[in-house]
């Protein structure tokens, strides 16, 4: 068999009739580090897909996870928004029960002043003789009432007066100590005094002076009253009377 080289296709030809010389030809030519670098290769890309493997599993992951993320978020939303408007009912609930006690304080605070205005009046306000016209316990006075259609019907006084007269906690007729004039007094009852409490007093007892043709006094008694309202009854020209509430 001829063995001689030419030119590469005799090469090619002769090493693939001899295998062996190959394989002696390619350990001459490549180093030891170059003849491992296949296998190197092999190794690279069986490690490569494995790390492709565990990115894609933590991508998995990782997806599932901001699922469940955005899924706690969305949850998180509607508890807080049921919290709102559980706590929305619960201010609605807590201002109507306050309502409800101050208005129950208040009413018992009008019948323990229904035993106690005659001495209360007298000594706070120096009158005599106080005489109950209207009250949650006693009808109106029908000579009151009397007077108060006449003083609607003459003008001197408007509708909305007169409704607003009839709304009052107490009217008394008294005699003033130091004149023995009489007076009317509008007496507004409330257990925590607000400033509207004055001013209602005050614009009762200006109606009740229209209509009786005496002085009207406004008067305001509660359990709990400001520094700042004394103030605003002392310029409206109104009289505060402080009624502690009874102990338990």
């Amino acid at each position: 068999m001829a063995t001689t080289i030419n030119d590469i296709s005799d090469l090619a030809r002769i090493l693939e009739e001899h295998p062996e010389w190959a394989e002696t030809l390619r350990s001459l030519l490549l180093t030891r580090e170059a003849a491992g670098l296949p296998e190197r290769i092999d190794r690279f890309i069986a490690a490569q897909e494995a790390t492709n493997t565990r990115i894609d599993q933590f991508i998995a992951e990782q997806q599932e996870f901001n699922v469940r993320i955005d899924r706690f978020i969305e949850e998180q939303r509607e508890l807080n928004a049921q919290l709102k408007e559980f706590i929305r009912e619960q201010q609605i609930i807590n201002r109507r029960a306050e309502q409800r006690f101050g208005r129950l304080m208040g009413e018992s605070l009008e019948y323990r002043l229904h035993g106690k205005i005659d001495p209360l009046l007298c000594q706070k306000l120096d009158l005599r003789r106080p005489v109950v016209l209207k009250s949650r316990m006693v009808q109106m006075d029908a000579g009151l009432y009397d007077r108060l259609d006449q003083a609607e019907d003459a003008g001197a006084i408007t509708e909305y007066q007169s409704l607003q007269l009839r709304q009052v906690d107490f009217i008394v007729k008294a005699q003033r100590r130091a004149d023995r004039a009489t007076v009317h007094l509008a007496v507004e009852v409330s257990r925590t005094v607000n400033e509207h409490d004055i001013e209602r007093a005050r614009a009762r007892a200006d109606t009740l002076a229209a209509v009786t043709g005496t002085d009207g006094l406004a008067v305001v008694v509660g359990s709990f009253i400001e520094d700042y309202q004394e103030r605003q009854a002392r310029d409206l020209t109104v009289a505060l009377i402080r009624e502690e509430e009874p102990e338990d």
